[in-house]
C-alpha cells in the first residue's frame, strides 16, 4: 500500500524529512518472507508481540547520519510491521530515534494506523503511549545499601523513584499513557526500585525491560524473574538486546564504546549472532510467568535493515520450530561454553550509581 504523501514532510518541533515519496521502493525485499507472522497475543497484560523493535538503531550510537536520512529507516519500520512487529521501543537518550521512528509511523499510518502498534517511549507524534518508563533509573536512583549520608533525614536514601511513578499514574488515569515502567541495566536495582514503588505506592509496575541479561553470554535475567514477578509483582518483563549491545553481533561489532572488557569481546568473536536472537526468544519464552503459563518475556531486538529484520524473523522461527530444537541447542551450548572456558559467562559491567 502507498505512504501518505501528505504526512511525510511533517513533524512536530523538529524537521526529518524522507526522500520523495515517489522514490522509496517498495520490492521483493520489502516483502515478508513466507512463513509464521507474528500475532500481538491476545489474554495477555500488555498484548506485546514476541519480538518488539528495538529503535535505538535510529541513533548516531548504531548508524551515521547518512543512513539515517534515507529510505532505510522507513523500509525497516514498514517490513517489521509487516512482520507483525507490532511494538516499537524508543527513548529521548536515543538521538534522534524518536524522530526517525516517529516521521517512518506518521509516513506509514494509511497502511498501519496507530491503534495497529505499541509504543513504549516518551513522546512521539500520538495523543496517547502504551507504555513509559522511568529510563535508565540506575544513573538516579541510590541503588546501594548504604543511606547517602550518616547525618540528617534518611528517607533521602529512598529515592523519588516512587513520587515520579505516582505523577506518571496521574497521566495513565487521564488517558495519556496506558503502562506505567521502568527500564535500565542492573537487575539489582531493577528489583530494588520495583519493591519499593510496590511498598510505597501498594501498586506493582505494570512493565520492566532490561538489556543484555538473556542472552548467550549472560542470562541472569531468568534467574531474577520469579523474584520480579513473585515479590514485586511485576505485570510484565521484557528482555532487550540478544545480542548484548552488539556484543554477539557478526565483525565489525561491537561498537567502540561498548563496556565490555576486552576477555568478554575476545569470548563473544566465537558466538554466532543467528543463535544468539534464537536463544534468546526461546529462553524468553519458555520463562514461567508466575501463573502456570509460558512465554510472556517479549525480547527487544535492534534492526538497522531490511536485512536484519529479516534475520530477526527468521531467528524467530527457528526458536519455535521444534523440529530444528535440537540443533539450536546443540550451537547455543557451543557458544555457551566459550564463557564459561574464559570465566566470562554472567559477567556484568557496571552502569550507573550501581558498581
Amino acid at each position: 500500500m502507498p505512504v501518505n504523501a501528505s504526512s511525510v514532510r511533517t513533524l512536530c518541533d523538529i524537521c526529518y524529512q524522507l526522500p520523495p515519496i515517489d522514490t522509496i521502493p517498495d520490492g521483493p525485499e520489502d516483502q515478508p518472507t513466507p512463513g509464521s507472522l507474528l500475532v500481538q497475543r491476545k489474554g495477555r497484560p500488555l498484548n506485546l508481540p514476541e519480538l518488539i523493535s528495538g529503535a535505538a538503531t535510529w541513533s548516531h550510537f548504531y548508524n551515521e547520519e547518512n543512513e539515517l536520512t534515507t529510505d532505510v529507516p522507513l523500509r525497516t519500520i514498514r517490513l517489521a510491521l509487516r512482520y507483525g512487529i507490532r511494538a516499537f521501543d524508543t527513548a529521548p537518550f536515543y538521538d534522534n530515534s524518536e524522530i526517525v521512528l516517529g516521521t517512518a509511523l506518521k509516513a506509514l499510518e494509511q497502511e498501519f494506523p496507530r491503534a495497529t502498534y505499541q509504543l513504549i517511549t516518551k513522546r512521539l507524534h500520538t495523543q496517547y503511549l502504551d507504555v513509559v518508563y522511568l529510563h535508565d533509573v540506575e544513573f538516579v536512583a541510590r541503588c546501594g545499601v548504604a543511606p547517602p549520608r550518616r547525618e540528617g533525614n534518611h528517607l533521602s536514601a529512598l529515592g523519588a523513584e516512587a513520587g515520579t511513578i505516582s505523577a506518571l499514574r496521574t497521566l495513565q488515569a487521564n488517558g495519556l499513557i496506558r503502562h506505567v515502567g521502568i527500564s535500565g541495566f542492573p537487575l539489582p536495582s531493577l528489583l530494588r526500585i520495583a519493591l519499593l514503588v510496590l511498598k510505597r505506592t501498594g501498586r506493582p509496575l505494570d512493565i520492566i525491560q532490561t538489556y543484555s541479561h538473556l542472552t548467550l553470554q549472560n542470562s541472569t535475567l531468568l534467574a531474577f524473574a520469579e523474584a520480579f514477578r513473585t515479590r514485586a509483582r511485576v505485570v510484565q518483563l521484557i528482555a532487550a538486546s540478544p545480542l548484548g549491545m552488539g556484543l554477539l553481533a557478526p565483525p565489525p561489532a561491537p561498537p567502540s564504546w561498548h563496556p565490555a572488557p576486552d576477555a568478554v569481546r575476545a569470548a563473544a568473536r566465537e558466538a554466532v549472532a543467528a543463535v544468539a536472537v534464537a536463544w534468546s526468544v526461546r529462553a524468553a519464552g519458555e520463562s514461567s510467568d508466575g501463573d502456570g503459563g509460558s512465554g510472556r518475556m517479549p525480547v527487544v531486538v535492534g534492526m538497522s535493515n531490511l536485512q536484519e529484520v529479516h534475520a530477526a524473523v527468521a531467528a524467530w522461527r527457528w526458536a519455535r520450530d521444534e523440529g530444528r530444537r535440537e540443533e539450536l541447542e546443540r550451537k547455543a551450548a557451543l557458544a555457551q561454553d566459550v564463557f564459561e572456558r574464559t570465566g566470562t559467562a554472567g559477567w556484568t559491567w557496571s552502569s550507573g550509581n550501581w558498581a
